[in-house]
């Protein structure tokens, strides 16, 4: 009987020649979440998950989930002019691929409905600003992490871009009335109300020319997870060729919004009990363990991190501004890599203030950023190292962090000798269709083509982090974790899908768990978000003229890190394209205020380069050395070769 596992969304069966090619998955497809018969539903085919539910209805007034990215583009050669309303009708019809990107949610039954039949009439929220400056790029992302969405606004969808373009483009509409497709951003900001000191520093673009812009996304995270980020850029490099941006004219009228949702995560699973009993005991012993403690609490004290400090709008925004205020905008380092820093927020003004789609960021957001690129001939020599001294680089990144979170908190108490870290998921085998447990290509498999909630987390709250360890073995010691943060992850959505499927036990967990969030990812300091290691899924910037596609040159995804409940001092999220890896450093400036996030990045880029420098040389280097410190002299150094479980 051949092999019925979906092919497609539809339920489409996978050829029999596709079956018999198949590898055999190293873990049974049970444990993986997979029924052989399918769940029964537990959500409306066109309703959010148990997770997106909870980010959907946070309190108005508190800061939201926001995933942002930023990419930075060059048209193709044979495109000489740009134009304004040709790149938003693309973003339309790339919108209109996915449910999600063309729909509202109703706020009263938390499902979604298309906003529209064609591309043509999606009401989208864009903006348009000249190109001039990197700070202009970062105030835009830093506006855009820390900007609420109106979940009640049932006509407008909850993601906003906006667009960077050549000043020449902003020409075209200097005595035109206001675009119902696009606002453009007015941001004549004078110099002394901007944070930095420093003059403006111009774009830089390649010796060869063309025309740059950038794009500056940001998402809601009820309407998917972080890798939805790679997913959209997909579609939308697929829209952006050259043959579109030379066409005379690019009806998108005919092209249909797609009104079919995403699976709903929970809607895939329907575990037993056998199947969620050891996440249960493990989460329980773990909190009972040390999940509710607050192993920064002097820290926490000397930063005025208190809990008081949250609810104190005034001091903290005096605090916010008194940290920004010695903050740099962009710095380039020694070896070329450029780190852009998102400045605190300022008033954005736009040229039609009832289309605003930047307002004043919310006061109690005060997500930053700093962007990180490294080139490919560094990233090789990196990888050669881990595989020299037994690791690999999502590894050596987090002990990096880790490492590089001493440093940027020494000025303080000494920090504690353990240190708690979360580690982000994908369950995205679960979409009907996919073949990534049975050895599929993930560049090309189905799952990665739908844009939804699909991410999980698994976290330890207690490594050992000492001057005197060794930091390829502390990287050896958490390759085993980050391998089983997958099966923990998944374990925990499980139990929340098994506790959520019997109300009475749901209902009781809600009213004796309150703060149980908060107390549990407060006590981390790091949270690394990786998006993996891809393809180029456009042209390269060495692309030859030929080439018919738009050119990237840089792309970071950052999330809000000044939402209730934040994990982590900071957040690390990381992407590789064809070899060159980016990476995004978020944080809130309430907390651990731009002076120590400056320290942070400097440590952390160090830490990445000596280790390069190596050059596939096996050796030991002690996390003193690293961080280019003294080692304190402690003698409690975890023993060689020691493997630390996944809590």
């Amino acid at each position: 009987m051949p092999d019925t596992q979906p092919a497609n969304s539809d339920g489409a069966p996978v050829p029999v020649e596709q079956a018999k090619t198949r590898r055999k998955p190293k873990i049974n497809p049970v444990l993986l979440g997979i029924r052989k018969t399918p769940p029964k539903p537990v959500m409306p085919l066109n309703g959010l998950s148990i997770v997106e539910q909870f980010f959907f209805k946070s309190p108005p007034e508190r800061p939201q989930v926001i995933i942002g990215g930023c990419m930075r583009l060059r048209l193709p050669p044979a495109v000489t002019h740009f134009s304004i309303p040709r790149v938003v009708a693309l973003l339309k019809k790339s919108a209109a691929h996915h449910h999600r990107l063309s729909c509202y949610i109703d706020p009263a039954t938390a499902t979604t409905h298309p906003l529209a039949h064609t591309a043509d009439k999606l009401p989208l929220n864009i903006a348009v600003a000249a190109r001039t400056t990197h700070r202009k790029l970062t105030r835009l992302l830093r506006a855009a992490l820390n900007t609420n969405f109106d979940t009640s606004n049932t006509s407008r969808p909850l993601w906003r871009c906006v667009l960077l373009v050549p000043e020449s483009a902003l020409k075209e509409f200097e005595h035109l009335p206001q675009s119902p497709d696009f606002t453009i951003v007015r941001d004549d900001i004078p110099e002394d109300k901007l944070p930095d000191p420093e003059a403006p520093e111009p774009f830089v673009d390649t010796p060869e020319g063309g025309i740059f812009f950038e794009a500056v996304f940001a998402f809601h995270h009820c309407l998917g997870d972080g890798l939805c980020l790679y997913t959209f850029s997909k579609t939308i490099f697929s829209e952006m060729i050259a043959e579109n941006f030379l066409a005379e004219k690019l009806d998108i009228s005919t092209f249909p919004v797609n009104t079919e949702p995403p699976p709903v995560m929970d809607n895939l699973l329907e575990p037993a009990f056998w199947q969620v009993a050891p996440s249960a005991v493990s989460f329980l012993a773990g909190y009972a363990k040390g999940f509710s403690k607050n192993r920064f609490k002097q820290i926490r004290k000397a930063i005025n991190m208190e809990e008081e400090a949250f609810e104190t709008e005034k001091d903290g925004d005096a605090a916010v501004e008194a940290s920004a205020a010695s903050s740099s905008s962009a710095a380039v380092t020694a070896a070329g890599n450029t780190t852009l820093t998102v400045p605190a927020p300022d008033a954005l003004s736009t040229s039609n203030s009832s289309a605003a789609l930047l307002p004043e960021p919310n006061p109690l957001s005060q997500t930053s950023a700093r962007l990180l690129t490294y080139p490919s001939s560094l990233i090789t020599a990196l990888r050669e190292t881990c595989r020299a001294n037994g690791t690999s680089i999502t590894s050596l990144l987090l002990i990096a962090s880790l490492a590089s979170t001493l440093t940027a908190l020494s000025s303080h108490s000494a920090p504690p000798k353990t240190q708690g870290y979360v580690l982000t998921t994908s369950f995205r085998h679960l979409i009907p269709g996919s073949e990534l447990i049975y050895g599929g290509d993930k560049q090309s498999d189905p799952s990665m083509a739908v844009f939804g909630g699909y991410a999980g987390a698994a976290m330890k709250s207690s490594l050992k982090m000492l001057d005197s360890s060794d930091l390829f073995e502390r990287a050896r010691s958490v390759k085993g974790a980050t391998a089983a943060a997958f099966k923990d992850s998944l374990g925990r959505a499980m139990l929340v899908n098994y506790v959520y499927r019997r109300k009475w036990l749901w209902n009781m967990i809600q009213k004796y768990s309150s703060g149980l969030r908060g107390k549990v990812e407060r006590s981390f300091s790091i949270e690394l978000a990786n998006l993996g290691v891809w393809k180029y899924h456009t042209a390269s910037p060495t692309a030859p003229p030929e080439d018919n596609r738009v050119r990237l040159y840089a792309f970071w995804g950052a999330a809000n890190s000044s939402f209730d409940g934040a994990r982590g001092f900071f957040n690390v999220g990381s992407v590789t394209l064809g070899g060159d890896m980016s990476l995004a450093v978020s944080y809130d400036v309430g907390v651990v205020g731009e002076d120590k996030a400056k320290v942070f990045v400097e440590t952390l880029d160090g830490i990445l380069k000596k280790v390069a420098a190596r050059d596939g040389a096996k050796g030991k280097m002690s996390i003193a050395e690293a961080r280019g410190v003294q080692a304190n002299g402690d003698s409690s150094r975890p023993k060689e070769g020691r493997k630390e479980k996944s809590k």
